[in-house]
C-alpha cells in the first residue's frame, strides 16, 4: 500500500499520469510506501517504443491527441497557421486524410540533416531547435511547419536537423496526400496560392544555386565566368508543380526535382536535377 497525499492506493492501483510522463511535469504530491511495495514503473522510452510499434493506440493512450482528419483541421483553424490560411475545409480534409500524430521526447530527432524525406510536419505542441552542421540556427514553437519543400518534392534530402527541446507532438502530413489533392481541379484556388507561396520559398532557398547550375550545364561548358554571371542575372525562375506542363520559349535547366518527357501521351523517360532541354527553342531554331 502507498499513500498519495491524503489517499491510499492498494495493490493494482495506478498513480502518476501521462502529463508527468510525456511533458515531464513534476509530481505535486509525495508518494510514500505504507507497506513494503514492489512496483512496475512505466517511463517515457518504453511508452514511446510501444506507440511506435502500435500507432493506432496513440489516441487511446493520449486522448487529447487529435484523430485525423477532422481534429487536425480544427487545430489548423484554431491555430491560424499561415501556411494553410485561406484553404477550404475540403482541401484540408484531403491533405490530412493519411496524417498521423507523432510524439517526440526531449532530444529526440524529428528530421536529420542529409537524410531523404518527403513528409511535412506541423508542430502541435512542444518546442524544437533547428541545427545546420554543428550550429543552432533557429527555434520553433507550436503551429510552425517543417519540411514543406521536401513534401512538395523541391528537396530530395533534409538540409537541417530538427530536434525536440521538450516533449513535442507533431502532425505528419504525407506527400502523396498533398500532391494528390492538388491534382484535383476543384482546388484550383489553393493550388494557385501554394504555387505562389512555394515560388517565394524556393527563391530564398535556391537562388545561390543558379550560377552553379548554369556553369555546370553541359551546353555552357567552356563559356567565360562573365558570360555565365550575366546569364544568371537575367535568368527567370519558375516553380512547376507535379503534372503541370512546362511551357517555355527558352532553354530550361532543372534546378530541383524531376520531369517526365512525354510524346503523344506516352512517357519516354525522366530527367534528373541538372538536366536541360530547349536550346534550339532558345536560339529560335525550333518552336516550343
Amino acid at each position: 500500500t502507498v499513500q498519495v497525499g491524503e489517499d491510499e492506493t492498494k495493490v493494482g492501483g495506478c498513480f502518476g499520469d501521462l502529463r508527468e510522463v510525456f511533458f515531464q511535469e513534476p509530481v505535486v504530491e509525495p508518494i510514500v510506501a505504507v507497506t513494503p511495495c514492489f512496483v512496475v514503473e512505466l517511463c517515457l522510452p518504453g511508452i514511446l517504443a510501444a506507440l511506435e510499434a502500435c500507432p493506432t493506440e496513440r489516441c487511446r493512450l493520449v486522448p487529447e491527441l487529435p484523430s485525423p482528419p477532422a481534429s487536425h483541421i480544427r487545430f489548423v483553424r484554431d491555430g491560424e497557421i499561415p501556411f494553410f490560411s485561406e484553404c477550404s475545409d475540403s482541401f484540408l480534409q484531403a491533405c490530412f486524410e493519411d496524417a498521423q500524430d507523432r510524439i517526440v521526447p526531449p532530444n529526440g530527432v524529428v528530421i536529420e540533416e542529409g537524410t531523404a524525406g518527403e513528409e511535412m510536419y506541423i508542430l502541435m505542441s512542444g518546442a524544437l531547435e533547428v541545427i545546420k552542421g554543428s550550429d543552432k540556427v533557429a527555434e520553433m514553437t507550436g503551429g510552425e511547419v517543417i519540411g514543406e519543400l521536401a513534401c512538395f518534392g523541391l528537396m530530395s534530402r533534409r538540409d537541417a536537423t530538427v530536434r525536440a527541446t521538450s516533449t513535442s507532438v507533431l502532425m505528419v502530413v504525407m506527400r502523396d496526400s498533398v500532391l494528390g489533392t492538388m491534382r484535383n481541379k476543384e482546388h484550383r484556388k489553393e493550388v494557385d496560392r501554394f504555387q505562389a507561396m512555394l515560388q517565394r520559398l524556393a527563391l530564398n532557398y535556391f537562388e545561390v544555386a543558379i550560377h552553379h547550375r548554369i556553369s555546370n550545364c553541359p551546353f555552357f561548358m567552356g563559356f567565360s565566368g562573365a558570360f555565365v554571371t550575366t546569364m544568371a542575372m537575367h535568368a527567370k525562375q519558375k516553380l512547376i508543380l507535379p503534372h503541370q506542363v512546362i511551357e517555355t520559349d527558352g532553354l530550361v535547366i532543372l534546378n530541383r526535382g524531376r520531369v517526365a518527357v512525354e510524346y503523344e501521351g506516352q512517357e519516354l523517360g525522366r530527367l534528373p536535377e541538372g538536366s536541360y532541354f530547349g536550346p534550339t527553342v532558345m536560339l529560335r531554331i525550333h518552336k516550343r
